[in-house]
């Protein structure tokens, strides 16, 4: 039960982010493109802020599968609240993507640079989760993959954080 509570809260706040990615305004293309590169840029540091909070979870997942005893559920909290800053980070991808002509030369540069940073941080997250659905538990074998995992996604979105942020 208590795991569909988090995923709730997550699917709300996936929810409230995807406004914040793709207002109503924005629905039409911006006249000016000075207009479409402040959006670029705002997605940009939308992009860092969302790395920043998946590298603090995924460090706080390597300091838990640390411990002499794992605690599953404070691990799959963790990861339930990475998943939400990867889906909106998707999302601003998404939209970069699709504004790509306009963009600035930095824009341009920090979108190819995150592309593969962000790729990085999916794959991991992947294996975290495989990671957590066995059986419930955390044995030394799974604790230690579990970790290394994490410390690689934390890794991945501090490099996020520079080139995007």
């Amino acid at each position: 039960m208590k795991r569909f509570g988090n995923l709730g809260l997550a699917a709300a706040a996936l929810a409230a982010s995807a406004m914040l990615v793709f207002p109503a305004s924005a629905a039409t293309a911006p006249a000016n493109p000075a207009e479409e590169a402040r959006q670029a840029s705002a997605l940009l540091r939308g992009i860092g802020l969302d790395a920043k909070q998946i590298e603090a979870h995924a460090l706080r997942i390597e300091k838990l599968s640390s411990s002499a005893t794992p605690a599953w559920q404070a691990c799959d909290r963790q990861w339930n609240e990475i998943k939400p800053a990867i889906e909106v980070i998707s999302m601003r991808l998404r939209r970069l993507d699709s504004m790509q002509a306009a963009l600035p030369a930095a824009d341009r540069k920090a979108l190819r640079g995150s592309r593969p940073l962000f790729g990085e941080i999916e794959t991991t997250t992947r294996e975290v989760r495989t990671l957590l659905d066995r059986n419930g538990t955390i044995t030394s074998q799974s604790g230690s993959v579990l970790r290394q995992r994490s410390q690689a996604m934390a890794k991945a979105a501090r490099e996020l954080v520079r080139t995007a942020g």
